[in-house]
């Protein structure tokens, strides 16, 4: 199991969030990476997946946590899909779960990738050519990063933007869950 989330005792002034928040007991070492391309496998994962692993009550949360508890490869987020997720975890689930999605990061069961200035170009290509939707920054960072790496799977609940793309390197992702 890649991930490895399970419950965690919560002080009283958090009981109102325990029945929403999962949080990690992982001892992996903290890890950003800048790559060319992949040679080990890899899922890249957007805001969607994030939020609603971290929030029981989410309509998605079961597809979500069974699909990034499955993984045995290396779960990749951007710092705009942390920023995101970290906003809407906080506002919707609360700030322990939000500092969970934290912990994730310093346990090595989530990993931060870094931003290229090649991919900062395709982000500005991909907002420009899609303004219409809009498309966002953490949406274009995990299209950016996924044609730099050649990767073709996304773990995203955002079908109408990653369906309506056509990515450089594939003629489309799999979407996941």
């Amino acid at each position: 199991m890649c991930c490895g989330w399970s419950d965690r005792n919560l002080t009283d002034s958090q009981s109102s969030e325990r029945s929403m928040v999962l949080l990690l007991t992982s001892a992996r070492a903290p890890k950003t990476f800048c790559v060319t391309r992949s040679v080990e496998p890899m899922l890249i994962v957007d805001t969607g997946p994030l939020v609603a692993y971290l929030n029981r009550r989410d309509t998605d949360h079961a597809r979500c946590a069974d699909l990034l508890n499955s993984r045995t490869d290396e779960l990749l987020i951007t710092p705009y899909v942390v920023t995101e997720a970290c906003y809407l975890i906080c506002k919707y689930v609360g700030p322990t779960a939000e500092t969970n999605l934290i912990e994730a990061l310093v346990a090595g069961d989530l990993t931060q990738i870094d931003i290229t200035t090649i991919d900062l170009t395709r982000m500005a290509e991909l907002m420009t050519q899609y303004q219409g939707f809009p498309l966002g920054v953490a949406d274009a960072s995990v299209i950016a990063v996924s044609e730099r790496l050649g990767l073709t799977e996304v773990a995203t609940l955002d079908h109408r933007h990653f369906h309506a793309i056509t990515p450089r390197h594939t003629s489309a992702f799999k979407l996941l869950p």
